[in-house]
């Protein structure tokens, strides 16, 4: 199956993908993982996962929900600029479920 072609970032909102790329930098940083292994267990390059941290590309809709996924938060925490996550039903439910793994 081929994945979702990735989107540059000016194909989005700019700020969207700005502000992505500083909470997958922070995140990654705060647990002190390094990019190959981040890229690794999302099955993509160490270069595309850079891209996405320096605002360079933008993540699939595929990629988007596995970063999710690994970073154990609701998809709409990693693009919403204004953490209003606790409005969303599916946050609301699944919100806290889940422990991220090394």
């Amino acid at each position: 199956m081929m994945k979702s072609a990735r989107l540059a970032t000016a194909e989005v909102l700019p700020s969207i993908g700005i502000l992505l790329a500083g909470r997958l930098r922070s995140w990654r940083e705060q647990h002190d993982i390094p990019i190959k292994h981040a890229a690794a267990k999302l099955g993509v390059s160490p270069a595309t996962w850079d891209h996405w941290e320096k605002c360079r590309r933008f993540p699939s809709m595929d990629d988007l929900n596995l970063l999710a996924q690994y970073l154990c938060l609701p998809p709409c925490l990693l693009l919403c600029p204004h953490h209003l996550y606790s409005h969303c039903g599916y946050c609301r439910k699944k919100i806290g479920r889940g422990k991220h793994k090394k």
